[in-house]
């Protein structure tokens, strides 16, 4: 991977990243999920609402989550390497995933592995 496809990715992934930041920022309970709802059926809405709101969280969460230890790989000089089998990512898998931490043979292989 040449420095300008890394800097061009490096910039990708901190824009992405303050993207989310805003977007996380930007969440809060809404002030009707704490009243007291009127009867079963609002219950049910907000409760729905409400769970929907944290797991947008958690996967926003999570992507600054592997934003982050990218562009520490970026700055140790281990980005793009498989963090299992420690071969190369393939730079076109990169540009759709900036923040992969596997090649595409080793990420199959775990999510065969998890169901």
């Amino acid at each position: 991977m040449t420095t300008d496809e890394l800097v061009e990715l490096r910039e990708q992934l901190l824009a992405r990243e303050h993207l989310l930041q805003a977007e996380v920022a930007g969440h809060s309970l809404d002030a009707a999920v704490l009243a007291e709802p009127g009867d079963d059926g609002d219950a049910a809405h907000l409760v729905n609402r409400q769970d929907e709101t944290v797991a947008l969280l958690r996967r926003e969460c999570k992507e600054l989550h592997d934003i982050e230890l990218a562009l520490q790989r970026m700055e140790s000089g281990h980005y793009g390497t498989c963090g299992e089998c420690k071969k190369p990512i393939a730079p076109k898998r990169l540009e759709a995933l900036p923040a992969a931490l596997r090649c595409l043979a080793c990420q199959e292989a775990r999510e065969v592995r998890a169901r």
